[in-house]
């Protein structure tokens, strides 16, 4: 496609790395159950530099903290393109959703941010860890993925058909990783008998 639209091959397969790359994007909400993708005002957004092997807070001070107005916005944010963060939402009526990523490598304004959803018997758990690849679907057999070290349940095998896997696991915290290719997102356990859900979003 490059070389059609230039006229010459690119000099690179891969993105080009940004040192500062400024992420913003907009929080949307849910109305029965069902995503609206509409702004939400009132939400709070908190990001933290998280430890690329443990999933660890760098601080207990936020980076970047903000409570959306009416346009659903939470930003702009300046990251670094060598760090994992954590994305924190907090919304009346939802889920705490603590969303962690891979580094950005390159700026975005569209970086949006909505809660998780509690499925049915997630509540006998003492944590839950969902991994999410927006952009595509898993494929088992094509992709080389795993949440803590195994395939979540309920991802079939022949036709990639679903884009997210979810585990359970007991009360103490601790460091969970999800994989995807050559994407690795470490993650924490939080619990939800406080409200709270955990989410391994894949840039690719």
């Amino acid at each position: 496609m490059y070389d059609f639209i230039a006229g010459k091959p690119p000099a690179s397969m891969f993105i080009a790395q940004e040192p500062l790359p400024v992420l913003n994007g907009k929080v949307t909400g849910i109305a029965e159950g069902s995503y609206t993708n509409l702004p939400v005002a009132g939400a709070e957004v908190e990001i933290y530099e998280v430890d690329a092997k443990t999933g660890d807070r760098k601080s207990a001070v936020a980076m970047h903290r903000k409570t959306t107005g009416e346009d659903g916005v939470w930003g702009p944010f300046v990251g670094r393109s060598d760090s994992y963060y954590e994305f924190v939402l907090t919304m009346a009526a939802q889920p705490i959703t603590h969303t962690y990523r891979s580094p950005f490598l390159r700026s975005s304004d569209v970086v949006h941010l909505r809660p998780g959803i509690f499925a049915k018997g997630d509540e006998s758990a003492a944590a839950i860890v969902t991994m999410s690849r927006p952009r595509g679907y898993f494929g088992v057999g094509r992709d080389k993925f795993s949440l803590d070290g195994k395939v979540p349940p309920g991802i079939n095998d022949g036709v990639p058909g679903v884009s997210v896997g979810k585990l359970a696991f007991d009360a103490a915290t601790r460091t969970v990783m999800a994989v995807f290719n050559n994407e690795t997102i470490p993650t924490r356990t939080w619990p939800v008998k406080d409200n709270h859900l955990v989410i391994a979003e894949f840039l690719n």
